[in-house]
């Protein structure tokens, strides 16, 4: 049984209706999700694609082809920790969208103006995403169903990373980097993907399956592997700062 009580208030029924309940033993705590407002949400034209800058914290970026416009949710991670009923809105969040070209970019960014060392875990949901960017620090990113060129750099000399992982059935035939200081990367993609690959992972933790692609001029050692995907083109980079890779084709 729940051992905190919380009061329920009209002024507060609507941040519950947006909340995660987590309960560890006899402990409760509320982590309110909130809806970030998208400028120029309405002006989408041409492709879309998702640029994402965030300076602590976690990003979460998922198609769903039946939404006609993205939707932006932010929740803050507070730097001491998850101990008590938070429904304080990240208002160091900002979404908007704008033209480039013949397409449209969302454009994600925190700017940290809150308590010092808080973070924002970070969740867009999309109708498409032809091309991804992100910057990240402090946790994990992941994409799902995204397409196109993906640049995806987690962590810095100066902070930690997280894991990265991209999974969807496109076969990608653009760049992709996917970097981290320290965690696994895994890409999960279609088995006509190509590229030229390079894989850096220390002491061999590298698992390579692509069973209905064509893999040549393989080259590789302890800390490093490449090779040749469905003839090669673009430059695939995988690199795991400490972490496994994984990448999947198929």
């Amino acid at each position: 049984m729940l051992q905190r009580v919380l009061r329920l208030t009209p002024a507060i029924l609507p941040a519950l209706a947006a909340t995660l309940l987590v309960c560890s033993g006899c402990e409760s705590v509320r982590i309110a999700k909130h809806r970030i407002p998208v400028d120029g949400a309405a002006s989408i034209q041409g492709p879309l694609a998702v640029d994402v800058s965030n300076i602590r914290g976690s990003v979460d970026v998922v198609v769903k082809p039946e939404l006609t416009e993205p939707i932006v949710t932010a929740r803050r991670l507070p730097a001491e920790g998850f101990d008590r009923v938070d429904m304080i809105k990240p208002d160091w969040v900002a979404a908007e969208i704008s033209q480039d070209g013949p397409a449209s970019v969302l454009r994600v960014l925190t700017t940290q103006t809150g308590e010092v060392g808080d973070g924002v875990a970070i969740v867009i949901m999309t109708p498409s995403c032809s091309g991804l960017r992100v910057r990240n620090a402090g946790g994990p990113v992941t994409a799902t169903g995204v397409a196109g060129a993906i640049d995806v750099q987690n962590g810095s000399v100066s902070a930690t990373g997280g894991s990265i992982t991209i999974t969807t059935r496109a076969d990608l035939d653009a760049p992709v980097a996917l970097v981290t200081t320290s965690g696994s990367v895994t890409l999960d993609a279609g088995a006509g993907t190509r590229g030229d690959i390079t894989i850096t992972a220390p002491s061999r933790r590298a698992v390579v399956d692509a069973p209905g692609a064509n893999i040549n001029d393989i080259k590789a050692n302890t800390d490093r592997w490449t090779g040749t995907v469905n003839g090669g083109g673009h430059q695939i980079v995988l690199d795991a700062g400490g972490g496994w890779v994984y990448l999947t084709l198929d």
